[in-house]
């Protein structure tokens, strides 16, 4: 069983944020690679994936993300990002950001993708991503040999609505230990067993976001 966690927002249509997660704690306390228990947040899935939600709502917000919803605006009339599920994007939205640097057919260096996961799409390419940059303990810089996964982790690491949740890695549990040493990115950049804790409401509402 996997971690079973979503999360959407109750005000999309009527142009405001309130956001509910849903969560399986059966996930928190149990190895799911295994099937047994296990203390909260070690070698576990659960809270990596409670970071990968906390993505989306950095990143599909009306507060300052989302500047038209599907309700009103079309993609003939967006001039920036148009997403079928969200809508139109600011023009310094982190999906229009994105979309201009990875997605207008640049060719980059496998692994493209911080996770298989994140190739589903650029909605989850962004979460995926995030979650690797917040369990970073440091982000390599890039160089003309770097593979496309860590240009992106570095845009997270330098787009302004997504560098400050950095300091979320002080207040999370993370287990890079392995029979095969310390797990970076740049040696294991599939392995998904970074664990963290839910951020702090408070975290969220400084970023003009409502949590239920």
């Amino acid at each position: 069983m996997g971690s079973v966690l979503s999360v959407y927002n109750i005000g999309f249509e009527k142009g405001t944020d309130e956001w509910v997660l849903n969560m399986n704690l059966y996930d928190a306390y149990n190895d799911f690679r295994s099937e047994t228990p296990m203390s909260y947040n070690v070698n576990g899935s659960f809270g990596n994936t409670l970071i990968h939600e906390l993505g989306h709502i950095l990143t599909l917000n009306t507060a300052n993300q989302v500047a038209e919803t599907t309700t009103s605006a079309t993609s003939s009339s967006c001039t920036t990002f148009y997403d079928e599920a969200f809508g139109c994007m600011e023009a310094d939205a982190v999906f229009t950001s994105s979309s201009t640097a990875y997605y207008q057919g640049q060719e980059l260096i496998e692994p493209e993708f911080v996770t298989t996961y994140a190739e589903t799409n650029i909605s989850e390419d962004i979460a995926e991503t995030f979650m690797y940059y917040v369990a970073q303990e440091t982000v390599p810089t890039t160089d003309a040999f770097s593979s496309g996964g860590l240009f992106k982790i570095n845009f997270i690491k330098n787009n302004k609505w997504l560098s400050p949740f950095k300091s979320l890695s002080n207040e999370i549990h993370t287990d890079l230990e392995s029979s095969e040493g310390a797990l970076t990115f740049k040696t294991q950049h599939r392995h998904r067993h970074r664990t963290h804790c839910l951020p702090d409401p408070k975290t969220l509402k400084a970023a003009g976001l409502a949590w239920q």
